[in-house]
């Protein structure tokens, strides 16, 4: 047991101590990255407003343009639905169901906590039986290190 516990309390210094020499290599390559998603951010607005300017005239025919080091264009993206201001969608999914629309649907589900709750009694576990469910029980081995006692 004492061989098992020194492994596990092994294994989780040195993930401990990995993870402290990946976070600093994140920290150190996250500076040097900085600068450069700074660039990219502006870069991006600035052509992205050349671009919405000259929308009528450049990008009629296609919705796209190949610039050799990048393709730039238009996407439309999935319709969705949005709330229109001074309404949430729970206001609105409220009104809807108010006035009888039917633009809801119901997710139906087991409802797994009632039959656990209920599998004490024989005639629900013979119907759930005859649907083709159960309740089961199963037991684990399992091992809890005292950390504090080997470190």
């Amino acid at each position: 047991m004492t061989q098992y516990a020194s492994a596990v309390g092994n294994i989780n210094k040195l993930k401990a101590e990995m993870e402290l020499k990946i976070q600093a290599i994140r920290q150190r390559y996250q500076t040097k990255i900085d600068p450069h998603q700074k660039v990219q951010a502006e870069t991006f607005e600035k052509i992205q407003a050349w671009a919405v300017e000259h929308k009528e005239e450049d990008f009629v025919r296609k919705k796209s343009q190949d610039w050799g080091v990048a393709v730039l264009g238009f996407r439309v993206n999935p319709p969705k639905v949005k709330a229109l201001k001074g309404f949430t969608l729970k206001a609105a999914l409220a009104l809807i169901i108010e006035r009888g629309l039917s633009f809801t649907k119901q997710k139906i589900e087991l409802n797994k906590e009632l039959i656990i709750e209920s599998r004490e009694d024989e005639a629900v576990m013979e119907s759930m039986r005859s649907c083709g469910l159960t309740v089961i029980q199963e037991e684990g081995f399992f091992i809890d290190v005292k950390e504090e006692e080997i470190a």
